[in-house]
């Protein structure tokens, strides 16, 4: 007998877990679930489902996420530490599996993982938008209230692009020398980089010393997609 797109189904998980998931909302969300149900196998007709290789709190967060996208609580992350890059891994590696659907990007959840698998992302859309040169290097910082929500990504990869690998810091003076030909497009080297500072892009000694790249976490993508104002010190 087929699964009707109101039918439950039981997803069973490697730790012994389940979770009961609506056939409509997993072929809304999922291109595996919806072309596993278009096959016809025996096992699109199946009341339970096995994902047994599959990290089973991250397998069990999206799901749940996939039936609250209308209140968009986000309780279903409370175990996982964004800091963690395994945890962070393990999230990226199911939503790649389950292929979940490109209009979920808008999601800031599924985005803010999307674009730290893959900050071309940002790029692409970026210099789709005429913010960057064609070779996708970042040649000045935009300015205005219609471009204030783009600033914020090209900062990000500027920040990318000057400094590739995290925690590995760099002198003041050294800094500021190679944010000036960018910085003259908005106030100086030294205004961008306190702004780097205030977005949390970049961090600092306390005595301006020494400046270094974070990891970039998928809280922190996620509270700039969602409006999070910068921290102006």
């Amino acid at each position: 007998m087929d699964t009707a797109e109101d039918d439950q189904v039981t997803i069973v998980l490697q730790n012994g877990s389940h979770v009961t998931c609506a056939v409509s909302v997993l072929r809304q969300h999922s291109g595996y679930f919806d072309a596993l149900y278009e096959s016809g196998l025996a096992e699109s007709a199946a009341t339970e489902i096995q994902l047994l290789h599959l990290d089973a709190p991250a397998t069990t967060a999206i799901l749940n996420h996939m039936h609250d996208t209308i209140n968009q609580q986000l309780g279903f992350w409370n175990d996982f530490d964004w800091n963690n890059e395994q945890d962070v891994a393990s999230l990226v590696q199911v939503a790649d599996y389950l292929q979940i659907q490109g209009s979920d990007l808008s999601d800031p959840f599924y985005r803010s993982i999307a674009i730290l698998s893959n900050p071309d992302i940002v790029r692409s859309e970026c210099a789709a938008k005429g913010l960057l040169a064609e070779t996708g290097q970042v040649l000045q910082i935009p300015i205005g209230k219609k471009k204030r929500a783009w600033r914020f990504w090209v900062c990000f990869l500027l920040c990318l692009d000057l400094m590739p690998e995290e925690g590995v810091r760099m002198d003041q003076a050294a800094f500021t020398e190679i944010l000036g030909p960018v910085g003259a497009s908005c106030g100086g080297a030294v205004s961008l980089r306190r702004e780097l500072v205030e977005y949390g892009l970049v961090q600092r000694e306390g005595d301006g010393s020494a400046y270094w790249r974070p990891a970039y976490t998928v809280s922190m993508l996620r509270g700039w997609i969602q409006g999070r104002q910068r921290n102006v010190i």
